[in-house]
């Protein structure tokens, strides 16, 4: 009996420590975890043994939350269950739910929602939480807004009268010109006709080969316009210096715009001395035209006109001859200069040699008591034959 009593009762104690095994906390020893950590700017309500939640499956808890003061931050130590991991985008958010209990949910950021295969943060990395709205904050604002939106409220019924009279007054419009909106409807539809019409015969003439040689002469007024950049750029030049050649006259006709009244007084009086004199001129041509005078003939007789063309014929003639009796002449004064003494008796018996040196290319004499070769002296007018020398008298 007492052998029955002690193994119920051992039995007992294996299975009350077995029960807290399971539900104490050496449930949390024997399992594997791992650590991170996660900062919040407000941890409202967040203490250890809070849950840790997916997608409101439990998968971990929190163990530590404490404050930095050199950051001013909340810092939770967050313990996830067996296999449980954390990726990259994964965001610990404090939560509430319907009856007030708090409890930290894992959520994915929207821009890293369905993304594969994203990389594993390692155990014991620190992640920047989202912190719970501020619900006294966000209630108070709320009450700042409630005036205004009050005043809105009052102005958008006051809007909404005046476009209630609007509608009023346009329905009394639309009764009273009823008629005639009737007819600019139906103008209207007739106007909508023709267009359509129009639309319809452009697009009959807007055919593909159209379209083609549209789309070539565009293609060509293109390549025109880059041909007229050049001559563009030279009409820019040209009116630069056009500008210049402007500026340049302003200050050549500056001084002259300061003289202006002095110029013009002596313009004045230059034609007026000017009149007399054309007047002068022309009675002096009234009076050869219409005269019988000597000027008169001049002017009007073609004989005398013959005359003196004849005359300057002859003259011209006469000045040829002259060139070639001055050329003779000088012939001839240079031989008496060579051979003075041809001028006299005794040149015939005696011969010298002359004042002179013979010219080069000169013909010599053949000496003799009577009998001389007349040399043919070469001409020095290119114009006259060659000149033969007159026999000397002795």
């Amino acid at each position: 009996m007492q052998f029955a009593i002690g193994l119920v009762t051992l039995i007992a104690g294996f299975a009350l420590a077995a029960i807290i095994i399971w539900f104490g906390e050496f449930q949390y020893v024997l399992q594997s975890h791992k650590t991170y950590y996660a900062t919040f700017r407000s941890a409202p309500g967040l203490q250890p043994k809070v849950p840790v939640r997916r997608a409101g499956i439990r998968i971990g808890e929190v163990q530590k939350v404490e404050y930095s003061s050199e950051y001013s931050l909340v810092v939770a130590t967050i313990t996830l269950d067996g296999d449980n991991i954390l990726r990259e985008g994964d965001e610990p958010t404090i939560d509430r739910s319907l009856l007030g209990d708090t409890y930290v949910d894992i959520d994915t950021r929207p821009d890293m929602q369905g993304v594969k295969d994203r990389p594993i943060v390692p155990a014991g990395s620190t992640l920047e939480g989202v912190s719970p709205p501020n619900l006294t904050k966000t209630i108070d604002e709320a009450s700042d807004m409630v005036p205004n939106a009050n005043k809105t409220l009052t102005q958008i019924e006051t809007t909404a009268k005046a476009w209630a009279q609007v509608g009023d007054r346009t329905n009394s419009l639309i009764a009273r010109n009823q008629e005639q909106i009737d007819q600019i409807v139906r103008d209207a539809q007739i106007t909508l006709e023709k267009m359509n019409r129009t639309l319809d015969s452009i697009d009959e003439v807007l055919n593909p080969e159209t379209r083609e040689n549209l789309r070539i002469t565009i293609r060509n007024v293109r390549d025109a316009s880059k041909d007229l950049r050049p001559t563009i750029e030279s009409a820019n030049r040209t009116l630069d210096n056009i500008d210049q050649l402007a500026q340049d006259l302003k200050t050549v006709v500056e001084p002259f715009k300061t003289r202006s009244e002095s110029i013009a007084n002596n313009v004045d009086v230059s034609l007026a001395n000017l009149n007399p004199t054309l007047i002068d001129v022309r009675a002096v041509v009234n009076e050869i035209r219409n005269g019988n005078g000597s000027l008169q003939r001049l002017y009007r007789s073609d004989e005398l006109y013959m005359n003196l063309d004849a005359a300057s014929v002859l003259l011209v003639q006469n000045l040829a001859k002259l060139r070639c009796i001055l050329d003779d002449a000088q012939v001839f004064a240079d031989k008496i200069a060579r051979h003075p003494g041809e001028l006299g008796v005794q040149g015939v018996f005696t011969r010298d040699k002359g004042l002179k040196e013979v010219p080069p290319g000169a013909v010599p004499r053949k000496h003799g008591f009577f009998k001389r070769d007349r040399g043919v002296v070469p001409a020095a007018c290119p114009d006259c034959p060659p000149t033969t020398a007159p026999p000397l008298s002795q």
